[in-house]
């Protein structure tokens, strides 16, 4: 992404209360559903303070049964791993335009 001219803030975990600052700046979300913390907790926790971004949730796991779950609700879309870069780019792409 940063390659793609994006600017790019990393967390190793997704604990929404140290992220809110960088949270409400940020144009977009990406995140894994299986993190150290579920992405579940984030997202609803994103929503919760209002926040409209774009939220990305990618997985190699994801099944409709998680997406009926998360999905549209919350979330804007996911992505399926494996993926290759420029698909990845072309799909944050998508959705920041």
């Amino acid at each position: 992404m940063r390659k793609a001219g994006h600017e790019v803030e990393e967390f190793e975990d997704a604990e929404p209360t140290s992220m809110m600052d960088v949270l409400n700046r940020a144009d977009m979300v990406v995140t894994d559903l299986l993190l150290p913390r579920p992405a579940e907790g984030l997202i609803q926790s994103i929503r919760a303070a209002g926040l409209t971004m774009p939220i990305i949730v990618i997985s190699g796991y994801l099944n409709s049964e998680d997406w009926d779950r998360i999905g549209s609700e919350w979330a804007t879309s996911f992505i399926k791993k494996p993926f290759l870069p420029e698909d990845f780019v072309a799909h944050v792409s998508e959705h920041l335009n």
